[in-house]
């Protein structure tokens, strides 16, 4: 009888025990060496752009799906950049009305849970905005 009994209180514990993590992350790719006077794009002022998600007992609600769930992981697309970093690196471009990509973009990921009732999800990216001055 205490075993059950301490099983459950340590089964409710971990239900309302809430976890909160913060990280960043830099994505970068290997670009051929571009000569003087080759650029094809002017580099404008940083930006910024953040966006944000939430999982409900397994139901994605608010601006943007989470992604990077279990089968993402399974199927190797854990490090694949997700819907909500997508919509965040979205909204810092268009704050610059010119600007048509990022240069070195970085992530800084807030997220807390309660592990299988509630995950908030806050992602905000920033880097320096790039015009693409002319087409290849």
């Amino acid at each position: 009888m205490k075993a059950k009994f301490s099983l459950a209180v340590a089964a409710a514990a971990l239900l309302v025990s809430g976890c909160a993590s913060q990280y960043s992350r830099m994505d970068t790719l290997s670009a051929p060496a571009v000569g003087a006077g080759e650029a094809d794009f002017r580099i404008l002022a940083r930006t910024e752009g953040s966006a944000e998600c939430q999982k409900i007992l397994f139901f994605e609600v608010g601006e943007s799906p989470c992604g990077g769930g279990i089968m993402s992981m399974l199927t190797g697309g854990a490090n694949q950049v997700t819907p909500v970093e997508q919509k965040a690196m979205t909204r810092a471009i268009d704050s610059i009305p010119t600007a048509d990509a990022m240069l070195a973009p970085r992530y800084s990921i807030e997220q807390t849970s309660f592990p299988l009732l509630f995950t908030k999800k806050r992602v905000t990216v920033s880097g320096k905005a790039v015009e693409y001055t002319k087409a290849r």
